[in-house]
């Protein structure tokens, strides 16, 4: 069994404990504690499961590779508002607060770098008509679209969509996004400017100047809480409530802010670099790689709030039929290669007898593997998932109550008719195999009995 899957699977059981704890619990501090200590398992259940590590570090390097051109492409949008100053004004402050986690002795040399970038841009774009501007648009749409279109399927996969979106609609989103973010950031970013130009609200905030310092530390956030709440709200190829997208919006907006400050605090005590100006490349991507975990694990508080109790479900799932199968075969197998003297059996060739996903086969065998019955064998380079081998007698295994141990665990009393017929038939396909042993099941390389005519 892959690590992964071992760490899945063990944090599944520890948040099924944690929510039994958290039911039988009535002091209100022992509660919220087993609640906060049962969502911070879910969360890392997920982190493991999809990947986000991998997935954030992919949409970092991506923004990092394109950086060039995405500022060239972002300077050639907001070109039609560059001859008003309050644009401008507010463009460098947003760059400000993009730039204000990176340490302070390597922020000067990339905002001076990036307004010393924007003015040769500028002034190339009045010289030569708009044409590099032209190039860098296509060059930041075929990014854009690159990086909407990772963002499109990692969220879809934590939401376990059952189709891709089509890609003229993924252009059509994109297209809009391109044009109405600009907009608003623009607006966002511009509003205290505004309000300091006209004469009424002018007079308030020059009378309660704490209400501006209130207004620009309030812009920030909520633009941020907007976008994330759009992207975890109408991305998915599911129906997302509306709490849902916000509480997973709420919980990044929150967390960025937590680790801007943490990583602000970590590059100002906990670093001393000797590269000097060289060292704000890889500090950016640091900072761009947590950007995007928070963000990911955004979307995986949304889906959680959303369908936690899908999660609780897998802590414990009852075997399905299908399973009692895949048990079957795999004992059979087994039993085939002790009665050949092979010895073990690869986990790929029980994966392609069973046709289950190696999650289910996974299951078996550790069922198998708890009872005795079946255990893996030494560790082989050519097999990375292992190799199983039979653990006792053949003849001494009984089908019937393997099956019954198999499927009576953690099982709930039926409480609906239909139910309760559905167990009485299980129980009456289990009876079939009392008596019979591992010896009985029919295995390659022995003859099956023939149908009757």
């Amino acid at each position: 069994m892959s690590l992964q899957s071992k760490r899945v699977t063990a944090l599944r059981q520890r948040i099924r404990q944690l929510k039994e704890r958290e039911s039988a619990e009535r002091n209100r501090a022992r509660k919220w504690l087993y609640w906060a200590s049962r969502w911070t398992l879910m969360l890392a259940h997920e982190f493991i499961r999809d990947d986000v590590k991998i997935r954030a570090e992919s949409l970092a390097f991506l923004m990092i590779f394109s950086l060039l051109p995405l500022i060239a492409g972002g300077f050639f949008i907001f070109t039609v508002f560059s001859q008003i100053d309050m644009v401008q004004d507010a463009l460098q402050l947003g760059v400000e607060r993009f730039l204000s986690t990176i340490p302070e002795e390597h922020r000067g040399f990339v905002m001076e770098y990036v307004l010393h970038f924007k003015d040769s841009y500028l002034q190339s774009m009045q010289k030569k008509s708009g044409s590099l501007g032209i190039f860098a648009l296509l060059v930041l749409v075929w990014i854009g679209l690159s990086a909407f279109s990772n963002i499109d399927k990692t969220l879809n996969h934590i939401w376990l969509a059952d189709r891709a979106r089509p890609f003229g609609e993924n252009l059509r989103n994109f297209l809009v996004t391109a044009v109405v973010a600009p907009f608003l950031l623009i607006c966002g970013l511009s509003l205290p400017l505004v309000l300091q130009r006209i004469e009424a609200t002018r007079l308030v905030l020059k009378t309660f100047p704490v209400l501006l310092a209130l207004l620009n530390l309030v812009i920030a956030p909520a633009l941020v809480l907007g976008t994330l709440y759009v992207l975890y709200r109408y991305v998915p190829v599911r129906r997302v409530r509306w709490k849902s997208a916000l509480a997973g919006a709420l919980f990044a907006t929150v967390l960025l802010n937590l680790s801007n400050y943490a990583i602000q605090m970590y590059f100002k005590f906990g670093t001393h670099s000797a590269y000097g100006k060289a060292a704000a490349v890889p500090i950016l991507g640091f900072w761009i790689y947590v950007l995007w975990t928070v963000v990911i694990l955004g979307a995986e508080v949304s889906y959680l709030v959303q369908h936690q109790r899908d999660v609780l479900a897998s802590a414990e799932t009852d075997p399905a039929v299908r399973d009692g199968e895949a048990l079957l075969v795999v004992l059979a197998e087994l039993f085939s290669a002790f009665e050949r003297a092979e010895g073990s059996v690869d986990f790929d060739r029980l994966l392609n007898q069973t046709r289950v996903d190696s999650y289910r086969l996974h299951e078996v065998l550790d069922f198998l593997n708890r009872e005795r019955i079946a255990c893996e064998a030494a560790e082989d380079p050519s097999s990375p998932e292992g190799r199983y081998v039979i653990a006792r007698d053949p003849a001494g295994l009984d089908l019937g109550e393997i099956l019954r141990r198999y499927f009576g665990t953690a099982r709930r009393p039926a409480d609906h008719p239909a139910a309760v017929a559905w167990e009485v038939s299980t129980k009456t396909w289990l009876e079939t195999f009392a008596g019979k042993t591992v010896v009985d099941l029919p295995h390659e390389g022995r003859r099956r009995p023939r149908r009757s005519t």
